[in-house]
């Protein structure tokens, strides 16, 4: 995914005028997901919560929006061929 990123970023923008970025979500509370854990909720809740350094063992999906919002704003114009991870530190690199 990254390599495709920053093909894309460097070849897409002089033909088509944008940018290419794309968005690593970290553990995202959903229905489905909930569905997933069945009776686990507690476990892997308590599990990521110790591992995760921000509040709360998942993100809403609000939490993920918000930089997908931001990459289509005009103000992040500067910003490209990057692979930005939203997951609370979960995982760092």
């Amino acid at each position: 995914m990254d390599s495709m990123i920053k093909v894309w970023a460097k070849e897409l923008p002089p033909k088509y005028g944008c940018t290419v970025n794309g968005i690593a979500p970290g553990h995202v509370i959903t229905e489905s997901f909930l569905r997933g854990l069945g009776d686990q909720v507690d476990e892997v809740t308590e599990a990521f919560g110790k591992e995760t350094p921000c509040e709360g063992s998942f993100a809403e999906p609000e939490d993920v929006a918000w930089a997908v919002a931001w990459l289509a704003e005009d103000r992040s114009k500067w910003v490209n061929g990057d692979y930005i991870m939203v997951n609370g530190g979960f995982i760092m690199s």
